[in-house]
């Protein structure tokens, strides 16, 4: 445990005034059951994950029962997102349970690549943190394109039916698709991507602001869009 300390405070993971858990995998699977070889019980893995830091000399199984167990967990009100790193086989049973896995592309095995989804060319763990930055970024703008065709769509619409019914012809038989197709690149082109998307130090609201935000159920067009929408 000394020794994961060392490294783990060389490499920033934690500093010297942080009163976090690290712990080996013998420890750890104490901890999360009520026997030695019972079941992972959710209630006691709760107490641990949160302040966990390191989890030194862990087998392909422990790194496997903390995915799913991260991934279980009730304690937020909306579910962990879980991302880990591997490059070899013994790895691939965690990397495939999260939700996304990370293959070292220099020391990764062409097996393990295969299976995951995200590749680091640099073996670099910074790589990891442009790749949410730019995930982040890019989902904004997808949003707001479709935000944006659903109202061209429904004005063209509108002005198709009333040209039809008052000349007999649509007026905008020529640019009814130049608009919809060429307008929205610079939504996406133009976006700004910088760490802004990452924020720290967020209270309770603010990060349930920015999960609710982020959240893959989030509808692309919302109460205030509709009524926005109507105004116009």
């Amino acid at each position: 445990v000394n020794t994961a300390r060392s490294i783990a405070l060389k490499c920033g993971i934690i500093s010297s005034n942080d009163d976090y858990l690290i712990l080996e995998g013998e420890e750890f699977n104490r901890r999360i059951r009520s026997t030695p070889h019972g079941k992972v019980e959710q209630n006691l893995f709760d107490k641990v994950w949160p302040n966990l830091r390191v989890l030194a000399r862990a087998s392909s199984q422990d790194k496997y029962v903390l995915v799913r167990g991260i991934m279980a967990s009730k304690i937020n009100p909306t579910r962990e997102i879980v991302a880990i790193t591997g490059c070899h086989n013994n790895d691939v049973l965690a990397l495939k349970a999260a939700d996304v896995g990370f293959s070292m592309g220099i020391q990764g095995i062409d097996a393990v690549k295969q299976a995951l989804d995200i590749i680091l060319l640099d073996d670099n763990f910074n790589s990891i943190f442009k790749a949410v930055i730019w995930g982040r970024s890019i989902y904004d703008p997808i949003a707001k394109i479709f935000q944006f065709k659903l109202i061209v769509n429904f004005v063209t619409l509108l002005c198709v039916f009333i040209g039809a019914c008052i000349v007999k012809e649509s007026p905008l038989r020529i640019v009814i698709n130049l608009i919809p197709i060429t307008c929205h690149i610079p939504i996406l082109g133009t976006n700004d991507v910088n760490e802004s998307v990452l924020p720290v130090d967020l209270d309770s609201k603010e990060q349930s602001r920015l999960e609710a935000s982020l959240s893959q159920d989030k509808a692309l067009v919302s109460s205030n869009n509709m009524s926005s929408n109507a105004g116009m």
